[in-house]
């Protein structure tokens, strides 16, 4: 985590192992449920391709362009997208949990090209962050949007 003031957040997010293990488990508990099913064979098999396909697609798929999140007072909050940093407001929807923060943000209407997002949810997992920043980041949003 860099800081650059006291009252100035910028964190980076890094790859999760726990998010590919969290998946791999969903995908065999939904193989398991195809196959334990009473449906035809055909129809197994084609659902069954649809779940493993959709595992490969989770695997090689490009990775986010969200690469980080800063705070400041001034501006607020902003993601780190490709190079740029984009300011949105973080709604109260946010769920944070020992394990896991679904981040449910808007990105501000002076971002016009990226109007076609209304509400968008980004998944951080503890171990994209080391433990010390996911605790900054849990009492910084505490703190600053959950009141």
């Amino acid at each position: 985590m860099t800081r650059i003031e006291n009252s100035n957040l910028l964190i980076l997010f890094n790859d999760s192992k726990l998010l590919k293990k969290y998946t791999l488990f969903s995908h065999v508990l939904v193989l398991g449920a195809v196959i334990a099913n009473d449906l035809a064979w055909f129809i197994k098999l084609l659902v069954l391709i649809g779940v493993i396909s959709h595992r490969g697609y989770i695997l090689y798929r490009p990775k986010s362009s969200i690469k980080g999140i800063q705070y400041t007072e001034a501006i607020g909050w902003e993601l780190l997208m490709g190079n740029d940093l984009v300011p949105i407001d973080v709604l109260k929807s946010t769920v944070i949990t020992t394990q896991m923060l679904f981040l449910h943000f808007k990105i501000r209407p002076s971002y016009l090209f990226l109007n076609r997002w209304r509400k968008i949810t980004f998944l951080v997992v503890s171990d994209m962050l080391s433990e010390q920043d996911y605790r900054y980041l849990v009492v910084k949003l505490r703190m600053t949007v959950i009141k």
